[in-house]
């Protein structure tokens, strides 16, 4: 199962980054073909393996299962291609647009990574979603999430010296809209930063709470493989590292989630790690 699943991975990463596989396909139905694809086929491949390891094929018939990982793929499906606020950004002031649509899109992803999960337990199974999938500080501890934040600076401050670093960090430059406006770039940097911190609770949320803990009643500890695998495909639009970052981090995250049954320490973790790099980023720029 392992060695299957990690050479998919490395077939998935070989295509996309030493072969420039393209995101999307020419032509409208092609390209929704590979949108659907894009999600389905790499988590269906990875659940496959883990049932076949399991000898649990029995869960591929309970409806439940079958409507929860619907769920999971409507998140990513909307989150990915369903950018609503790209129709209204063209009759705003060009200067105003790179600041509203990275806004929109913290924005955008945080209302999905909560919103259908919220649906799903509301109408499908109400018992699955106490305190709300892991988000609970009960008998959460911040000192051991700090420490690997502490430990985490030396190996952030290397890659911040990367060339590829400062084309994705940070996310948003002050440009345009505060010279156009007099807006002082302090406010709009400490706007956008606050929607990408949202953006990083409901991400946690969404894969190690709703991902891990809610379809973990199915497949057990072996959840954390599905959940790393479409937590990589997210990362397919950065750089290669932080792509292979995602896999190592995703894991840890995902059995720090199982085991305590909270996504806080991920919060923790996610929303620390995002700063720093941001701030490094700025630092870097001068």
């Amino acid at each position: 199962m392992y060695g299957a699943w990690i050479l998919m991975l490395i077939a998935l990463m070989t295509a996309r980054y030493a072969y420039r596989w393209d995101l999307q396909w020419e032509g409208w139905t092609l390209n929704w073909l590979w949108k659907i694809l894009f999600f389905t086929l790499p988590l269906a491949a990875t659940i496959g393996m883990l049932v076949y390891y399991q000898k649990s094929f029995y869960i591929l018939k309970k409806q439940d299962f079958q409507w929860l990982c619907l769920g999971i793929l409507c998140v990513l499906w909307a989150n990915q291609y369903a950018l609503w606020y790209k129709y209204f950004l063209p009759i705003l002031p060009e200067y105003a647009q790179y600041f509203v649509g990275k806004l929109c899109f913290n924005v955008h992803v945080s209302t999905f990574y909560i919103l259908i999960p919220w649906l799903y337990g509301r109408f499908q199974n109400p018992e699955s979603y106490q305190n709300f999938y892991g988000f609970t500080r009960k008998g959460f501890k911040p000192r051991p999430y700090m420490l690997m934040l502490l430990g985490m600076l030396p190996l952030l401050i290397w890659a911040s010296f990367q060339e590829d670093f400062l084309v994705a960090y940070p996310r948003y430059r002050p440009g345009l809209l505060e010279v156009n406006t007099g807006i002082p770039s302090w406010l709009t940097v400490l706007v956008y930063e606050a929607s990408y911190v949202l953006q990083f609770v409901a991400l946690e949320i969404f894969f190690r709470g709703f991902i891990v803990l809610n379809l973990g009643r199915y497949l057990g500890s072996g959840v954390v493989f599905p959940m790393v695998t479409v937590y990589m495909l997210i990362h397919f639009y950065k750089p290669l590292p932080e792509t292979i970052g995602s896999i190592l981090g995703g894991y840890t995250l995902g059995v720090i989630a199982w085991y305590s049954r909270s996504v806080w320490g991920g919060i923790l973790v996610h929303i620390g790690i995002a700063l720093l790099m941001e701030a490094l980023a700025f630092w870097q720029l001068g």
